[in-house]
């Protein structure tokens, strides 16, 4: 199946026919097409293909040395910003998760005692002293 076109695009760029397109007999000025909800027109992409610019712009500032090992390295930034990006919001997600589940704990069970807190305290501690293992490669 061939990439779909929104409509009010020239069905010949790129190439592209859709199933959704008129009958090919019909004149250009005769097909009905909605004005766009976003910008319109290809760009040129790499492979010789086309792309549709589609999703909102951002300018982001990234340190001086960010920035050169992006350029030097070849990463897609504009992917790695998304990811990053969708990983962040993910993060907040289940904090806040967290936050509604001990909530909803404290209401049903009490909150712990002062006693309970210091015991956890104290296992957090002995933890954070513990060496990390590290596996074998």
């Amino acid at each position: 199946m061939s990439a779909e076109l929104p409509l009010g695009i020239n069905r010949d760029l790129c190439g592209a026919h859709t199933t959704d397109d008129p009958d090919p007999g019909t004149p250009e000025h005769q097909i009905e097409q909605p004005e766009p909800d976003w910008t319109p027109g290809p760009l040129p992409a790499a492979g010789g293909g086309c792309m549709l610019r589609r999703m909102p712009r951002m300018q982001v500032y990234l340190p001086d040395e960010l920035y050169r090992a992006v350029k030097e390295r070849g990463l897609p930034a504009s992917e790695l910003l998304q990811e990053a990006v969708r990983a962040e919001l993910r993060r907040q997600e289940l904090l806040a998760e967290t936050d509604r589940y001990v909530d909803e704990l404290t209401e049903e069970v009490g909150a712990p005692s002062p006693r309970a807190v210091a015991h956890a305290e104290a296992l957090l501690a002995r933890m954070d002293r513990r060496p990390t293992r590290k596996s074998a490669v």
